[in-house]
């Protein structure tokens, strides 16, 4: 199946990206599941396999997606009002998992710390200033 792009000005890149993200937002693709493989895309997209794949790394960055070789195209969350940014906390996880690899600290070894530590107190807000009225 081909799937048509728009006479749009947009690059390619950017145009898929925004495809599938409104795929992953009408809920065609739920939280877990696996998209199709760069390659198919690809093909359905008719572009170049490098072109699918910038797109879903700026999806990646976005945190709606996780993808790795052998691993698969996932998704991790819906898009919308009220999602956390999950991009930049993905970026440090990956990097915090490459380092705790690099120093042979075992993944479950990191889950524990984690489930260890303390949640932060909720932020209180300050009490709201009673009005002064006005002196005569």
């Amino acid at each position: 199946m081909s799937i048509a792009l728009t006479g749009s000005q947009s690059p390619l890149h950017v145009q898929i990206e925004r495809r599938i993200q409104w795929s992953i937002e009408r809920g065609e693709y739920t939280e877990g599941e696996s998209l199709p493989s760069a390659s198919d895309l690809s093909a359905n997209f008719r572009v170049n396999r490098n072109t699918v794949l910038r797109a879903l790394r700026k999806l990646r960055a976005k945190g709606l997606i996780d993808f790795g070789r052998g691993r698969g195209i996932i998704v991790v969350a819906r898009s919308g009002p009220g999602q956390a940014d999950v991009a930049g906390l993905s970026e440090h996880l990956r990097q915090l998992v490459a380092v705790a690899d690099a120093h042979g600290v075992a993944r479950s070894s990191l889950i524990s710390a984690i489930e260890r530590m303390p949640r932060p107190a909720e932020v209180a807000t300050p009490p709201r200033r009673a009005a002064h009225p006005p002196r005569p």
